[in-house]
């Protein structure tokens, strides 16, 4: 069957070009538009060709003003296996069927779809360019030698975003604002570009993970915790994935820390094993300042016990009485109460209440301005003297400015002002005072603590005399105070300022009264809970400054006639000039040789009863751990079967 082309309609004009039918195709001569082909308000309706025609190697058709093309429609005779089309006035306007099904359509508004089918119908937002073709798998192919792409742009970047395969590693690279954020490698390694761009996780980027170019984080910024868990075990691991350096989390099992591959610490379901020293801090035995045992601090320095250089800081020991106006030691065991030109009497007062009763304190020592004196040599001091042996072998390195001794102690005062605490070592002279102030608000108890550190070239002899003379100072006129002192450094004392000059005159404000208690000074940086003693302890300790043979509380001299409690006695045998009350043998031995003073049982001093008769008498081979009594060349009253009694007082004070 011969091809041949019909046209349906053509409207032109009269011997406008030819149309040649040959066998081996159509020829168009002097037919070169549509503009040809038409009258000037003609339309092409229809142009068929069939069976084996050829129109050259392409179909042309150009409109020129207002021509239009209706249906331009190519097949085969046979089938409609292939067909284009483009028809004006429709929603699409040009499409490409198989079997009269739409495989590729272009809409008016200039939406393409491949595929006939309809899956669900594609987001508003995003169907310029759809695919569905009703197949199981659907996709798109960019095929390129080296580098694939889609890109993002707007009106002031068109590269903005995009996304890229490079066939040189077969990576797959992501770009935001011009440059390369995210990669994934071929591998499958995904890598966050750029030191500081961070993977965030959680609605509101609870979890930041990132690396500032030194170092690696993981922060958690959430409300929640962060839990790591697993199912057995949670390690982590060094470069070359062993335990070196690092830790191991068994689930139900042991924790394990290491150090350089060797583990150091590991827990058992009986406590924990820590394989070498356990260290706290920079020295080799636990001595950190953050350490604390049942939220109580423990000891940065020092022994664990008897660790309170101070004698009776508790002031439950007052072997000489509860009340004096003796300048000196007159009540509180070790801790002298000192003044001058006003008049104090000194007390140890029975507490009841208050912060330093609930810390297990039950006595303070007081002391209260009976006669106000506004002298510049007036002044009021607490002092206690510790021995240099004491301080020697507590283990203070005193020599080094970094090793610190720490005191506290409970304070009150019924005047408000700025006081001081005063560290004195003789052993190295003048140039060796060091001053702390506090502060008390009126009639409040304060807890004061403070450091004093070593210093090079300080000197405490290792022996039984005075190391330390500590000081608490209410008050020290304007003749014993001034600029030369300083607080928070040593100083040399110059024109005898001991202190910076008080703003309140404590020496001169009549029943004013000053009271301290729990007086601890121990080796260390931090002030650990008070060491309590027990009384038989305390008054041991004491002991060996000062010992009586009155009970304790009695006040030496006193008269004790109707039940000579105490004394030291024994019966004569006949008239002599040197009868003997005996010999007393101390409870402790003392510091050191004593000063004994004796008194008759009825209180006169430097007389030994006969019965009741008086006579003079001494001491005798007076050591550290006895003395020996009798009348001293006096026979009145001594007789066959008389009482030969004393008291005593021995003293070996600092």
């Amino acid at each position: 069957m011969a091809s041949e082309i019909r046209v349906n309609k053509i409207n032109s004009r009269t011997g406008v070009g030819t149309i040649t039918l040959s066998p081996t195709g159509v020829d168009f001569t002097g037919i070169a538009t549509v503009a040809t082909l038409k009258a000037t308000t003609g339309i092409v309706t229809s142009l068929t060709v069939t069976g084996n025609a050829t129109v050259g190697d392409t179909v042309a058709i150009t409109t020129v003003g207002d021509t239009t093309v209706r249906d331009l429609t190519v097949r085969t005779v046979t089938s409609s296996d292939q067909v284009i089309s483009n028809r004006s006035g429709t929603s699409i306007c040009f499409r490409a069927q198989s079997s009269g099904t739409d495989n590729f359509t272009v809409q008016a508004d200039g939406k393409v779809k491949i595929g006939s089918n309809t899956l669900v119908t594609p987001d508003a937002n995003a169907d310029n360019f759809v695919i569905d073709t009703g197949d199981v798998d659907s996709g798109l192919s960019i095929l390129s030698a080296t580098t694939g792409r889609i890109y993002f742009g707007d009106a002031a970047d068109d590269e903005a975003g995009s996304i890229r395969y490079v066939h040189t590693d077969n990576s797959m690279r992501f770009e935001t604002n011009s440059a390369e954020k995210l990669r994934i490698t071929s591998g499958g390694d995904v890598s966050i570009v750029g030191d500081n761009q961070k993977l965030l996780i959680g609605a509101n980027d609870d979890i930041e993970i990132y690396h500032d170019g030194s170092n690696s984080y993981l922060n958690d910024a959430g409300t929640g915790g962060l839990f790591i868990r697993a199912a057995n075990q949670i390690g982590f691991r060094d470069a070359a994935n062993s335990f070196a350096n690092f830790a191991n989390f068994v689930s139900g099992g042991a924790i394990d820390l290491y150090y350089n591959g060797s583990k150091k610490f590991e827990t058992t379901a009986s406590g924990v094993n820590i394989t070498g020293a356990f260290n706290v801090g920079s020295a080799t035995s636990i001595t950190s300042s953050s350490l604390k045992v049942n939220d109580v601090q423990y000891p940065t320095s020092g022994p664990l016990s008897n660790r309170n250089l101070m004698i009776n800081g508790a002031m439950q020991v007052a072997q000489r009485g509860t009340t004096s106006t003796v300048n000196g030691y007159g009540t509180v065991d070790r801790i002298k109460v000192e003044y001058g030109q006003a008049q104090v009497t000194q007390s140890q007062l029975a507490l009841t209440s208050g912060d330093p009763y609930n810390e297990g304190f039950r006595y303070a020592l007081r002391q209260k301005i009976t006669t106000a004196s506004s002298a510049g040599n007036s002044y009021a001091q607490f002092r206690t003297h510790l021995e240099g042996q004491n301080l020697a072998q507590s283990g203070w390195n005193y020599g080094d400015s970094n090793a610190t001794l720490v005191t506290s102690f409970w304070a009150r005062s019924s005047l408000a002002g700025t006081y001081y605490v005063q560290y004195r070592f003789p052993d190295s002279g003048s140039s060796n005072y060091f001053n702390r102030a506090f502060t008390l608000s009126a009639n409040t108890w304060t807890k004061i603590t403070n450091t004093i550190p070593g210093r090079s070239g300080l000197v405490i002899d290792n022996n039984n005399g005075t190391g330390l003379e500590y000081v608490i100072c209410p008050y020290y006129g304007t003749d014993y105070s001034g600029s030369n002192a300083t607080t928070d450094s040593y100083f040399t004392l110059t024109n005898n300022d001991y202190f910076p000059n008080f703003a309140q005159n404590f020496a001169n404000t009549l029943n004013a009264t000053f009271d301290v208690t729990g007086i601890q000074l121990e080796v260390g940086s931090k002030a650990t809970p008070f060491e309590h003693r027990t009384y038989g302890d305390d008054v041991r300790i004491c002991q060996r400054y000062y010992t009586q043979s009155y009970n304790t509380y009695e006040t030496p001299g006193a008269d004790t006639t109707t039940s000579n409690p105490g004394v030291i006695s024994s019966t004569a045998y006949g008239t002599i000039a040197y009868a003997s009350a005996g010999t007393a043998f101390f409870p402790v031995e003392m510091r050191g040789t004593p000063t004994v003073t004796m008194y008759s049982y009825d209180g006169t001093l430097g007389k030994i009863n006969a019965d009741n008769t008086e006579g003079t008498g001494s001491a005798f081979r007076i050591s550290t751990k006895s003395a020996f009594f009798a009348r001293n060349n006096d026979s009145s009253g001594v007789g066959a079967n008389v009482y030969i009694s004393c008291h005593y007082t021995a003293e070996a004070e600092l």
